[in-house]
């Protein structure tokens, strides 16, 4: 149907998840990955992804990330 594996949205998900830590953190490793997938990402389509920290608990940082179409108007993915 001409879509976007979710595994290759949950890479680009889980990589900028990944930068972000390491900016913020350092060193870090993935105790969870969660993803929760909205709307299907057509096959050829700019996406704009966005990641945050949410929060810190000690050593640990909390960390989520959307996925939508370029104009921000589609969500297509969030993870935590």
């Amino acid at each position: 149907p001409r879509l976007t594996h979710g595994g290759a949205i949950a890479t680009l998900l889980d990589s900028s998840l990944g930068t972000l830590a390491l900016q913020v953190a350092g060193r870090v490793v993935t105790a969870n990955l969660s993803i929760d997938y909205v709307t299907p990402v057509p096959l050829g389509s700019v996406v704009l992804v966005e990641a945050r920290l949410e929060r810190r608990e000690g050593r640990k940082v909390f960390l989520g990330c959307h996925l939508s179409s370029a104009d921000g108007d589609t969500l297509h993915a969030k993870a935590t």
